[in-house]
């Protein structure tokens, strides 16, 4: 029997740099000496080819995982209420808005038909878009402090 091997994948400055101009936090783990600590929260301010530059430290990027909204969040009344708020100027009132919005996330349209400044606001609210959570890069929102 033939294993292939497989690279696992790694966060890397393109998965991360759309977030930056509005705020990304993210997660780090602790290690020294071979003594794991709690994960520690910190603000992201810049990144480099090898680091996140955070508020305290630079981190490599295997040791980083950004805190993100899940797409599921996009059903949430916050969420749907500030897209309302943007981009429903067209609609009558936010129940047909909504419904037409939840459409396009099951027609899984969502990131292909929709506009810049739509993804600029999923930027703007963390929205996990390269589905990192999935792949065990980024830390779910909703499961913090759980």
């Amino acid at each position: 029997m033939e294993i292939k091997n497989r690279k696992m994948k790694q966060l890397t400055i393109k998965e991360l740099a759309p977030y930056l101009p509005y705020g990304l936090k993210c997660q780090v783990q602790g290690y020294f000496k071979e003594r794991s600590y709690e994960p520690i929260i910190f603000d992201v301010i810049g990144l480099s080819k090898i680091y996140v530059q955070t508020n305290s430290i630079d981190v490599p990027y295997i040791s980083v995982k950004p805190i993100l909204r899940p797409l599921s969040d996009l059903y949430k009344d916050e969420i749907l209420n500030e897209f309302y708020i943007r981009f429903g100027g067209g609609f009558t009132n936010i129940e047909v808005f909504k419904k037409s919005f939840q459409d396009s996330i099951v027609l899984g349209s969502i990131l292909t038909e929709f506009n810049y400044e739509y993804m600029e606001l999923f930027f703007e609210l963390n929205i996990d878009v390269f589905g990192l959570i999935e792949q065990n890069l980024a830390v779910d929102i909703n499961t913090l402090n759980k």
